[in-house]
């Protein structure tokens, strides 16, 4: 289903581009990706004629996406269109002498984090971007490790890694010679100080570097930091096999690492065609929606002591969180990194008693979501910390390419489960929660009230589950056919994609990951200016960050 919905996009798309500019070759991708190649000087009359035209609205960028052929690059960017509900790609091809590619910043600003990470591990320019410098990487590393012929400096086997005086140095923020300047501030002379949130800092999650300038407590400058925890896992995939990624997967999001297992499980079983047993696709939706109400107790425990509310709603959240970890823990005897859903299916089938004890659980939550809501939704400092901070517009959120909770929490009617359902997806009966204010509070808000719908989504596969068998035979040294395949999940941080490309061996000859939290950041620096230094604490933690996805 999903991949129709790509091959009805890229028809209209194809069909549309060629009428609009008659004189110019478009053509069809032939590999397992539906798309459009379209020819460099076109990138962008293109791409904007896709996202404006009445009859497309491809007004989503999903991902951008580069790949080393030896001979050439190509670049491929992921759109959709909510309104329709189809996607497409459009692809160009750049030499590999100083390859340059228009940027596509000014029609959709989630291009900005995006090119930089091309950037960053390509070594492709993006001519046009108003801002490309390393995003992961700190500005002295040498080279860009994701091009096929980066090699590691033989220096680095004994000397180790030429770490820089101060790493990722290279921030936005421009200052005087003092680091300090006077401005009037209501009546008072106050100095601009820029300052550094982070990297080690509860209310990061995790090693998030964030540095401030600040007018007062004012917010007028911003730039996030990250890379402090990158490990390089699309370069890992390269050397390893197609399973051996699955445990990579899991330390990703390592707080919903079901999901990670399962992006990366679906892409493979495109490539090489795997089909997926019924028993193993129901299991495969109950182990997701449980792992999104244990990552989103974590969203509303961490969120609400960011904020000052108080303590008491983490301990609540923890407690039930530990229920879910413990099903986890009898399905696969780890409590974070699961590696349970495997391409073909799931590791193994449930224990005995584990469906009775899942029922157990899903029929007392509801009354604990309750309990949540009850401790949070009334409390005056909460709401004073919430209510009316950093809104993302719509149009502000979509252009970012926001997805998930943040998205939803922006009024966007927009979830992959329903709009571009996977597995067996289709057949439940759940509604999509939205919010219209756009606020720390909604996105708060949203995450609550996806809980419940969490509820519903495993009470239905529980009640539906079939016997039978729980894994496809898959071999150890699989060999997918020459191709590609792009996946996308419905993850508790929004879209998270795997795109793999297969040259016929044991390993992805690329392998893409689409992370809904570094996405997500894009918007940050928006967000926060205007705002008191107090309320980067809540504007970040609406977010919802996990740092692994992030550096990746």
């Amino acid at each position: 289903m999903v991949h129709d919905r790509a091959v009805q996009g890229t028809e209209v798309a194809l069909a549309a581009l060629r009428s609009a500019f008659p004189d110019t070759p478009f053509r069809h991708h032939p590999g397992g990706v539906p798309g459009v190649f379209v020819p460099l000087d076109c990138l962008i009359e293109a791409c904007r004629h896709l996202r404006d035209e009445p009859g497309l609205q491809f007004r989503f960028l999903s991902s951008v996406t580069a790949i080393d052929y030896l001979d050439r690059f190509e670049v491929i960017y992921e759109l959709r269109s909510l309104d329709r509900k189809v996607d497409t790609s459009v692809r160009v091809a750049v030499g590999r002498e100083d390859p340059v590619v228009p940027s596509v910043t000014g029609l959709w600003r989630t291009a900005d984090f995006q090119e930089r990470e091309v950037y960053d591990l390509m070594g492709i320019r993006f001519d046009g971007h108003p801002d490309l410098r390393r995003i992961l990487l700190y500005p002295e590393f040498d080279g860009h490790p994701l091009r096929k012929d980066w090699a590691l400096p033989a220096r680095l086997a004994t000397d180790g890694w030429p770490l820089p005086a101060e790493p990722h140095a290279d921030v936005r923020i421009e200052t005087s010679d003092s680091d300090t300047r006077i401005h009037a501030h209501h009546g008072a002379e106050t100095e601009q100080l820029v300052v550094n949130l982070g990297p080690q800092h509860p209310s990061t999650h995790g090693v998030f570097r964030l540095v401030l300038a600040l007018d007062g407590e004012t917010i007028v400058d911003a730039d996030p930091v990250m890379g402090y925890l990158h490990r390089g896992v699309e370069k890992q995939a390269e050397e390893g096999t197609y399973l051996h990624l699955i445990t990579a997967t899991d330390r990703l999001d390592y707080l919903s690492a079901m999901y990670s297992n399962w992006a990366l499980a679906l892409a493979v079983e495109q490539l090489a065609d795997i089909p997926v047993p019924e028993r193993a696709e129901h299991i495969r939706v109950i182990v997701g929606e449980l792992q999104r109400i244990a990552s989103h107790a974590i969203a509303f425990g961490s969120f609400t002591s960011d904020v000052g509310a108080y303590f008491t709603p983490f301990l609540y959240a923890l407690r039930e969180r530990e229920k879910i970890l413990d099903l986890f823990n009898e399905l696969s005897g780890a409590r974070m990194t699961y590696s349970y859903i495997r391409p073909g299916g799931v590791a193994q089938d449930l224990p005995e008693g584990w469906v009775e004890r899942a029922y157990a659980f899903i029929e007392q939550f509801p009354r604990q979501i309750d309990e949540f809501e009850q401790l949070v939704n009334g409390n005056e400092i909460f709401l004073a910390r919430t209510k009316n901070i950093a809104v993302a517009t719509p149009e502000m959120a979509i252009s970012y390419g926001w997805s998930g909770p943040c998205i939803r929490g922006s009024g966007i009617d927009y979830d992959l489960r329903r709009d571009r359902p996977y597995g067996i997806y289709d057949r439940f009966d759940f509604k999509v929660i939205t919010a219209s204010a756009g606020d720390c509070f909604d996105r708060y808000l949203v995450r609550v009230k996806e809980m419940r719908e969490s509820v519903k989504i495993v009470k239905q596969a529980l009640d539906a589950l079939p016997d039978g068998p729980v894994q496809t035979p898959v071999p150890r040294n699989l060999r997918p056919p020459v191709g590609e395949a792009s996946s996308h999940v419905e993850a508790p941080r929004g879209e998270l994609g795997f795109y793999l490309v297969s040259d016929g061996s044991i390993a992805p000859y690329r392998a893409k990951i689409r992370a809904g939290a570094f996405i997500n950041l894009g918007p940050l620096r928006d967000l926060l200016i205007g705002w008191k230094i107090a309320d980067a604490i809540a504007i970040l933690g609406s977010i919802d960050i996990v740092l692994g996805e992030v550096d990746r």
